[in-house]
């Protein structure tokens, strides 16, 4: 989950701009070898005068015993 909350933070350019506040759920699949992890989130933005609660679903593809991830989709809402 930190990486997809790091890799959306600097796609808006914002290091500090979402933070977790708990994990919803969570799935797994294998499509061929590399693994896809959806996350639904609730997530926090600290950049607006008054945090507002987001619902977030990250889909994360990795590589099972190595540290390459691939941030593959990522859906925000209010």
């Amino acid at each position: 989950m930190t990486f997809a909350l790091y890799t959306f933070n600097q796609q808006i350019e914002d290091m500090y701009a979402y933070r977790l506040l708990h994990i919803l759920s969570s799935s797994g699949e294998e499509v061929d070898f590399p693994m896809a992890f959806s996350m639904r989130s609730c997530t926090e933005n600290l950049s607006l005068l008054v945090p507002s609660t987001f619902i977030c679903i990250f889909t994360v593809r990795a590589h099972p015993g190595t540290t390459d991830f691939r941030l593959l989709k990522n859906l925000c809402s209010e």
